[in-house]
């Protein structure tokens, strides 16, 4: 099972964390797994090369966090958020077709 927290500050989405593994199928072979990942990899790559934000970052396998910087303007809040926004309703997606391999919660900060 994977549990990915969304993480939010006055109701802007201010990072997210995903922990575990889906056990959809094997390594290699979970579709799960790999679009949890290609949605959350995506959205922090839109996040450091495409906008410039430098987030607060931790992998290892099996675990995954990114947390916005806390003083960025206006105008990138609005971006960051649109990405994060757009990889969430991702995530939702894979949520609701494979629910017994991943929960996402939402949690204020």
């Amino acid at each position: 099972m994977v549990n990915i927290v969304i993480y939010r500050k006055n109701g802007a989405l201010h990072g997210f964390e995903v922990e575990g593994h889906t056990g959809f199928a094997e390594a290699g072979s979970d579709i799960v797994c790999a679009g949890i990942s290609a949605i959350t990899q995506t959205a922090i790559i839109g996040l450091i090369e495409v906008l410039n934000v430098d987030v607060k970052l931790a992998q290892k396998k099996g675990y995954l966090t990114c947390v916005l910087p806390e003083g960025l303007n206006e105008e990138t809040k609005e971006k960051t958020s649109i990405v994060l926004e757009t990889m969430v309703l991702g995530l939702k997606k894979i949520e609701d077709n494979y629910g017994d391999f991943l929960v996402i919660e939402e949690k204020e900060k």
